[in-house]
């Protein structure tokens, strides 16, 4: 009995950490605080991973020796995070000295893991005026084509993280937020992106944005979905595949 206690201990644990691996991060420490942890090493969905843990079910639902085969897995699971850790330190540092040097000095650099794969990382790189989104792959790391992004001035967000939708999006965003002021058809509007997610590299297209119209006094009015234009599209996907397990040859500034 105690030692399905422990399992379920351990189970119950586990999930939570594991969700702290990934760019969505979890609220640690809940209920005394509702920030969110997040250490943007592994992606919300990877299929090594689950795989292994997987196979280490069959193996020791089959074997007699089941302890020693879980443990084995465990030992290699872990394993597996610590590299994508690793892989993401490296994209981090690598995207920083990409960007230095071309002259630009970021007063922010992060990579967040994508989808499906564990080499791919988008990467963002923020001065005080802009804002940067690239991809790189530490498969083999290349020059990253950035695209950049001017923000938004600062009495607009002020005045959108003032409301409650502007407080509870910069809180979902953990801070990685691109506000962006754009014109449209039916005039202008500030738009709020997550810089972690998405296919693009424009930093005004996420899987999560915003869209609030601007009056004519420049008074925002109410928050709603962005819409199709500030969506990433699934026709980057092959390109990004390329990106990801191409071979290509780095600067020598940023190697």
């Amino acid at each position: 009995m105690g030692g399905w206690i422990l399992v379920c201990m351990v189970a119950l644990w586990s999930h939570p950490l594991l969700d702290a691996l990934t760019p969505y991060g979890t609220q640690l420490l809940l209920p005394f605080t509702d920030a969110r942890f997040a250490v943007f090493a592994m992606p919300i969905i990877d299929p090594v991973y689950t795989l292994a843990l997987i196979v280490g079910v069959v193996l020791a639902a089959r074997l007699r020796a089941a302890r020693g085969a879980a443990c084995v897995v465990l030992a290699i699971s872990s394993a597996y995070l610590l590299w994508a850790w690793h892989l993401n330190v490296g994209a981090r540092d690598y995207a920083r000295a990409d960007l230095e040097g071309r002259g630009v000095t970021p007063a922010q650099v992060e990579a967040f893991p994508t989808i499906l794969q564990p080499f791919m990382r988008r990467v963002v790189g923020r001065t005080p005026e802009r804002d940067y989104v690239g991809y790189l792959s530490m498969w083999d790391p290349c020059a990253i084509d950035w695209g950049e992004g001017e923000r938004a001035p600062d009495r607009l967000v002020d005045a959108f993280e003032q409301r409650r939708d502007g407080r509870v999006f910069s809180w979902f965003a953990m801070g990685w937020t691109h506000y962006a002021v754009r014109d449209t058809d039916g005039g202008t509007e500030l738009v709020a992106a997550d810089l972690r997610y998405g296919t693009e590299p424009d930093p005004a297209v996420s899987v999560f944005s915003v869209a609030l119209p601007l009056e004519a006094d420049g008074a925002l009015t109410s928050a709603q979905a962005a819409g199709a234009r500030y969506q990433p599209s699934i026709d980057r996907f092959d390109e990004l595949v390329s990106i990801a397990y191409g071979a290509c040859v780095a600067p020598a500034q940023a190697r």
